[in-house]
């Protein structure tokens, strides 16, 4: 029996198109937070051979207001190279997934990045529910679960459904207040909160 390697929990192939809904609040003191919400189309547009090659498929990212006209936000990678996928955005790599993608499989996401380690967790679950889609077969990267409740909240992680790819992207980096009259009240100082949650998905 042929192994799984596990590859359809981010199918690569021109032409695949996933429309995302983005919440977003920026916090810059107390008392003075903004939130935002708009929508993002990430499409396959092209894929071409590395030096080394392997297939690097560009993905196109439009954003809209409206879900009627659509105007190019920005464009990153994906590729697989030694059973990890690699995403570059704005000239940064990160390890979102490795293959096979068992569970409780843990790995630096920072591992070809200038930033200081951080250690990425799978969590196999089924029945996942976002907004309005139901999917069976997912696996929760958690990068982060940390709240001391006194001092700052870091919540993190991307849903990868199979044969569809990420379907929920969430990252909550939040500092509270710590002075003496506000210690442990949970008041947020700085930070930023933002959610991805799919809306569609065409192959």
């Amino acid at each position: 029996m042929p192994l799984d390697h596990g590859y359809d929990y981010q199918p690569l192939q021109q032409g695949f198109r996933w429309t995302y809904e983005l919440a977003e609040t920026i916090c810059f003191g107390e008392n003075d937070c903004e939130s935002d919400s708009f929508f993002l189309r990430d499409s396959v547009a092209q894929s071409y051979k590395s030096e080394n090659k392997l297939d690097i498929f560009v993905i196109v990212r439009k954003k809209s207001t409206d879900r009627r006209i659509w105007e190019i936000d920005s464009q990153y990678t994906l590729h697989v190279d030694q059973g990890k996928l690699l995403r570059r955005m704005e000239n940064e790599f990160i390890v979102p997934l490795i293959f096979p993608p068992n569970e409780n499989r843990r790995w630096d996401g920072n591992l070809y990045s200038t930033s200081q380690e951080e250690i990425f967790e799978i969590l196999k679950e089924k029945n996942y529910r976002v907004g309005q889609l139901n999917f069976s077969e997912v696996l929760k990267v958690l990068h982060e679960d940390f709240d001391d409740k006194i001092t700052s909240r870091d919540i993190r992680f991307e849903v990868f459904a199979k044969n569809i790819g990420m379907v929920e992207s969430f990252h909550e980096r939040f500092s509270y207040c710590s002075r003496n009259d506000c210690l442990g009240e949970q008041r947020i100082e700085s930070g930023r909160l933002t959610h991805i949650k799919l809306l569609s998905y065409d192959q």
